[in-house]
């Protein structure tokens, strides 16, 4: 969605906005998302040094550690979380 945006925003497709707009709530998946794609892409095309400052600081995480590199006890806290995550504190 976000490069139809670009597209259209570029002039590349025979379409108005309302249609395209019209046509992502008719198919009526991810309504929210795929709006918000949109418009982000055409924001990319008309005014790409804005959507560079909406986006700063956005992507600055850290990579997660290889499990070579980490320790025993890493590994453990590790793999602990992402089964807390994947069930809850209460099944661990």
């Amino acid at each position: 969605m976000m490069m139809m945006g670009y597209a259209y925003q570029k002039g590349l497709l025979p379409l108005t906005a309302k249609a395209i707009e019209q046509a992502i709530e008719v198919n009526g998946v991810s309504i929210k998302m795929n709006m918000q794609a949109f418009q982000l892409g055409r924001l990319a095309a008309a005014d790409p040094a804005r959507l560079a400052a909406m986006m700063k600081g956005q992507d600055e995480t850290a990579p997660p550690k290889a499990l070579g590199a980490m320790s025993l006890d890493e590994i453990v806290a590790h793999r602990s979380a992402l089964l807390t995550n994947y069930q809850n504190e209460k099944t661990r």
